[in-house]
């Protein structure tokens, strides 16, 4: 039988999976596609920030892949924005605050995230676009993109997002 909402036990809420605070590499934004293993709603992102104190964050989603939409809001949805938000130094999480909404991801499919800061973001350099960088029971996070601008300006590839991604099962 598999769990859900109403049979879950309280572990099924409050999960999180972590990529890495590590970091040689930096810039605006970070864009990468996550692969849903159960039913999941990510309720929040904590982010690896390049400067110390308040900034401006921002966060999209869209359903399946980032890649030909780097350039292009359509498709994407912003589900967070901040100005207060008060960036550690790198290598620390910096909180985010829940979404506006859950993202809500069903097994077996692909959602992508865009991370913008105005005190822009560290990062790892990756191995290949797309490749998987890390994963759990719950979901695989691939190697994405760092980029320069909103929907604009240069990416540079691969990149290893740096962060947390908090969830509950459904």
């Amino acid at each position: 039988m598999t769990e859900d909402s109403r049979s879950c036990p309280a572990d099924c809420s409050g999960k999180e999976i972590s990529t890495t605070f590590d970091f040689n590499l930096g810039s605006s934004g970070n864009m990468f596609s996550v692969l849903a293993l159960r039913d999941v709603s990510v309720t929040s992102l904590v982010i690896n920030a390049m400067s110390k104190g308040r900034g401006e964050v921002k966060v999209y989603t869209r359903n399946g892949s980032y890649t030909g939409h780097e350039l292009s809001s359509q498709g994407w949805e912003l589900i967070y924005s901040n100005q207060g938000v008060v960036h550690k130094k790198r290598g620390q999480p910096t909180e985010l605050e829940d979404f506006s909404k859950p993202v809500l991801i069903k097994s077996g499919s692909i959602q992508s995230f865009f991370v913008h800061s105005s005190n822009s973001l560290v990062y790892t350099a990756g191995t290949k676009e797309g490749d998987t960088y890390t994963s759990d029971e719950s979901f695989v996070i691939c190697e994405g993109i760092g980029t320069t601008g909103i929907f604009s300006g240069a990416t540079y590839s691969p990149r290893v997002w740096g962060g947390i991604i908090r969830y509950d099962l459904n």
